[in-house]
């Protein structure tokens, strides 16, 4: 077991945190010649959403720069953070930090407003009509707008708080496998899908896309709906749209148009949906990671 010296840097985060926001832990020591992604977070129970390693960095053999996040709420206090390899045991130390609910009081649904007026009519009545349908669709879209923003961050709050232990991107293929080690139909190309289980292997698979798609992007993709979804990742990740905008839409389509099928599906037919998905998600994870280099050298 090796025992590293870490400090926790908070330099590039607001304090307090808030739910899903990086921070990092600078370390220093003597590091096993062992690839970065090899290790897992090694934490009690009751502390599984507290602290979730997102990436790991190394500076030189012997320094380290740690990238967490948290997906519980409260103040923290974690001791003896372990990180496990295959071969290797590594102790961080203890750590203590504050996370926020990413819900601010000043973002809650507006209060309704008083009674108005009186005004005087010295104009025609038409013009006070128009003046007021235009302020009360006015102040309706506002009040839609920031509702709506604050329901998305609930709804992104609560998707988090069942985190799994590993990152969306390895519990998507970890979802995968143990589909296509389920349904043995799968292993038969040219075999025929009853009904019934085509509908559980088709609803297992869009589940763990949409799953991966939220928990990476934080939108709550299994409320929404799939033109929502794809408003929303053109308007606040407009750099990914650019790119995958066809693929993206292209995915949706080919769940929905299986769901609807009255035909039966052959296995190479879900096998093939299998593989547009994991194409899909594996261009958004480099994506996502080219995207976290360039804020991580700003």
């Amino acid at each position: 077991m090796s025992d590293i010296r870490c400090q926790l840097d908070l330099s590039q985060s607001k304090i307090p945190l808030t739910v899903g926001e990086k921070f990092y832990l600078l370390c220093e020591g003597l590091w096993p010649e062992v690839k970065p992604e090899s290790y897992e977070l090694r934490l009690d129970e009751q502390d599984q959403y507290k602290l979730k390693l997102l990436r790991i960095d190394f500076e030189s053999k012997e320094k380290a720069k740690l990238t967490f996040t948290s997906y519980q709420t409260g103040q923290h206090q974690i001791k003896a953070i372990q990180l496990v390899s295959a071969e290797n045991s590594i102790v961080l130390g203890d750590v203590q930090f504050e996370v926020a609910t990413v819900i601010q009081p000043s973002e809650a649904p507006p209060e309704p407003y008083g009674p108005i007026g009186p005004f005087s009519l010295h104009l025609p009545l038409w013009v006070w009509l128009v003046a007021g349908t235009l302020f009360l669709a006015l102040t309706g879209y506002i009040g839609l707008r920031i509702r709506r923003k604050w329901q998305k961050k609930k709804l992104v709050e609560d998707m988090l708080s069942h985190e799994s232990a590993q990152s969306p991107y390895f519990h998507y293929h970890h979802i995968l496998r143990q589909v296509l080690r389920k349904h043995i139909v799968l292993a038969h190309p040219n075999q025929k899908v009853a009904i019934q289980e085509a509908n559980a292997i088709l609803t297992e698979l869009e589940k763990a896309y949409r799953l991966y798609l939220g928990k990476t992007l934080l939108i709550p993709t299994i409320q929404w709906s799939d033109a929502t979804i794809l408003k929303e990742i053109k308007s606040d990740h407009h750099h990914l749209f650019e790119d995958l905008d066809e693929e993206l839409k292209s995915l949706f389509a080919e769940y929905d148009r299986a769901k609807k099928s009255d035909q039966n599906l052959f296995s190479k037919d879900v096998i093939q949906l299998i593989e547009l998905s994991r194409k899909t998600v594996d261009h958004i994870h480099e994506k996502m990671k080219e995207r976290a280099k360039k804020e991580d050298s700003l």
